[in-house]
Formats: C-alpha cells, structure tokens, sequence
C-alpha cells in the first residue's frame, strides 16, 4: 500500500489515515492526487461534449455550388420556362399568320405543318444552339440563370444535345416525374440534368464568367 504524506508538515502517515497526526490537517491520498492532477500531461481531462453525436436535423447544409455559384431556384427556373414558352407559341401565331396571309386559305395538315416547322426551329435555335454556345435559352437570359456541367464548366453541344432531346423525352415520358425530382433533388436536379450531368445556376459575372470559359477551352476543344 502507498503511504501518504501531509501537505502541511511532510510527516508520514498510516493507510487509510483521512488526518494527519502531527498537525491534523486533512490527508490527500496519492491515489486521489493522481486522479485530481494526472502525472501524464498528454491525459485530458474527458469531455462529454467531444463525444456528443450530431444529430441530422442539427446541421446546417449550405446548398450546393458549382464553379462557387448556387443553384437556380425552383421559381426561377419555371419563369425562364414560361418566357421560352411564349417565345415557342408566338413564333408559332406568327408563322401560321403569315402563311395564312401569304396563301389563302389553308387546310389544318396545312396549318399543323406549319406550326410545326417553327416549333422546331425555335427549339433548335433556343434550347440547342443558344444552350451550347452560352448555356442559356432566352428565357434563361432573361432570368440570369445558366447550364453548367456539373463541375461547373460550360456547356458542350453533346450534353446540351443529350439534355434537350433524350433527357427531356425520358423526364416527360412518366407524367412529367423527371421534371417534379426537381423538388426531391438537393440540387435542384431533374432527370435531364442526372442524365447530362449538368446543372442549373445562377449566372456569373463577367469576370467568373471570363475565368470559366477560359480554363475550360482546352477540355471543349
């Protein structure tokens, strides 16, 4: 057994003594002394607060960013929507008017083909050639929201391809299920964008924008 001494005179004492019997002071055992100040300096003291658990609801998730821009809002994306849809069907009145104008009288396989035709060509203009070139369609532009590739590099005319035709074909095809993951996604993603690996962002400034596009033409080329 260790044989305790008193802080106040020095004087040994007997196991398990609790006063000294010179001075009778109070007695500190060597084994309590070394649990109130550890001869080990790397032992710490035990902190429950190191071990606590975070709980999921707790943490706060910033939203995603790609290339340090945050992604497009929900309300945002339907407005850019909306603008290329009346940019669709105002094309579509006036190709139909002029052709009314230009010919007379039309049959309705006549007049379908005709709105046909400028269907397509403002889809292949708006959404294919605008979104490859700047990664936007009017209505993007509008809004100042972006295609991005998921890394947060430009566009390139073989995901901007994928996106508008296949994509598009798969998100519609379930009632418009792909479209609605939007809402489930944590980056706003539909299946057009999972399938494309793109993303939908706010638009850049004209220097990011500039640094962007100039890291990235080597991978484009």
């Amino acid at each position: 057994m260790v044989t305790s001494h008193c802080l106040r005179c020095h004087m040994p004492q007997r196991p398990g003594a609790r006063f000294c019997r010179a001075c009778g002071a109070p007695l500190v055992t060597a084994a309590a002394h070394a649990v109130e100040s550890p001869a080990d300096p790397t032992i710490a003291a035990f902190d429950p607060r190191e071990r606590a658990i975070t709980m999921p609801w707790q943490e706060v998730e910033s939203p995603p960013r790609a290339g340090g821009r945050a992604p497009a809002p929900l309300v945002v994306r339907l407005v850019a929507f909306f603008l290329d849809l009346v940019l669709l069907l105002g094309a579509m009145g006036v190709t139909v008017m002029g052709a009314v104008a230009l010919r007379g009288r039309l049959l309705l396989a006549e007049l379908a083909m005709w709105s046909a035709l400028a269907a397509c060509l403002v889809l292949l203009v708006n959404h294919l050639i605008l979104c490859s070139v700047r990664g936007q369609s009017v209505g993007m532009a509008l809004v100042g929201i972006q295609i991005v590739r998921a890394d947060g590099q430009p566009l390139s005319w073989g995901r901007s391809l994928l996106r508008h035709t296949l994509g598009y074909g798969l998100a519609a095809l379930p009632l418009g299920l792909g479209f609605l993951w939007m809402l489930v996604d944590g980056q706003g993603r539909g299946w057009h964008d999972l399938l494309s690996g793109t993303r939908v962002v706010t638009e850049a400034n004209d220097g990011e924008a500039q640094g962007v596009f100039a890291g990235s033409s080597a991978d484009r080329r």
